[in-house]
């Protein structure tokens, strides 16, 4: 009975540990995207909140030769810089190939369908910064925004650029040799959506699926929602169940040493009852 209850409470305590080990993975995984939406921030406050673009936006067309090369872009790593008037309306638009150093060329559906997404653009009277994940025909896209003003101090707005990534099969790459995950990530399903009601950790509002695919290998699957806080995709990372392995070494030891001590513990009673037993003359 003791070595069951034993072996019960180490079970659980390595198995709690692993969900842990999984769960902190999971979010520094998610972390690495939320890091690239961060960056794609900055980039576009720097361009956003400077005068020469605030100019472009006013009808200076050296802008594009002297700030929109390939090279320039490239150099970002970003896909491409969009630039919308006041109103909403594409005013010019820049993709790039960062390997290739050629211009990107940029679909009408893509457009339309950036031009759906009204929560990233400022207004003359409110000046947006917003930073995340949209869906778009071409895949999800990691964005970044600012409103487009003379300077950081000013607030006379022209317009809102829009700074952006695809987070492509690159990009995971990217993330996998940042954080040393297995990492895949893939379009939301009906199991996943699911997950607030079937998750085995929660850890502040991100939701958390694990799943055991056998003695060596563990998954843990998050959501990773949009701008606008739609479930757009699943995060799932993989890793070897080392903290279970260690679990069911250390419980081996346990084991081993509770037959030891209870073999010995015999083995002492044993030899006291011969010798009590010895103590005893025989009767006539």
């Amino acid at each position: 009975m003791l070595a069951l209850t034993t072996e019960l409470i180490i079970e659980d305590s390595f198995s709690s540990l692993e969900e842990r080990e999984v769960a902190t993975n999971v979010f520094r995984a998610k972390a690495s995207i939320d890091s690239r939406t961060n960056n794609l921030l900055a980039t576009a406050k720097d361009w956003g909140q400077w005068s020469d673009t605030y100019e472009f936006m006013q009808g200076d067309s050296s802008y594009i030769d002297n700030n929109l090369d390939v090279v320039t872009m490239a150099n970002l790593q970003i896909d491409m810089m969009l630039f919308y008037d006041i109103s909403g309306n594409l005013y010019h638009a820049a993709g790039v190939d960062h390997h290739t150093y050629e211009e990107r060329e940029i679909s009408a559906a893509f457009i339309d369908h950036v031009n759906k997404e009204h929560l990233l653009f400022s207004e003359p009277s409110l000046q947006k910064q917003i930073s995340g994940i949209i869906s778009t025909p071409e895949g999800p896209m990691m964005v970044g925004t600012s409103a487009i003003t003379p300077s950081p101090s000013e607030e006379t707005v022209a317009g809102t650029i829009v700074v952006a990534k695809f987070l492509d099969p690159e990009f995971v790459e990217e993330m996998e040799e940042m954080t040393q995950l297995s990492i895949n990530i893939k379009e939301v399903d009906d199991e996943v959506s699911t997950l607030a009601e079937n998750t085995a950790i929660l850890q502040g509002n991100g939701r958390l699926k694990i799943d055991t695919i056998n003695k060596g290998t563990v998954t843990g699957t998050t959501i990773v929602d949009d701008i606008n806080g739609i479930q757009v995709l699943n995060l799932q990372i993989e890793m070897p169940r080392d903290v279970y392995q260690q679990g069911q070494s250390a419980m081996k030891y346990v084991l081993f040493a509770m037959i030891i001590i209870n073999l010995r513990a015999c083995t002492l009673a044993t030899d006291g009852k011969i010798r009590a037993g010895a103590s005893y003359p025989s009767q006539p």
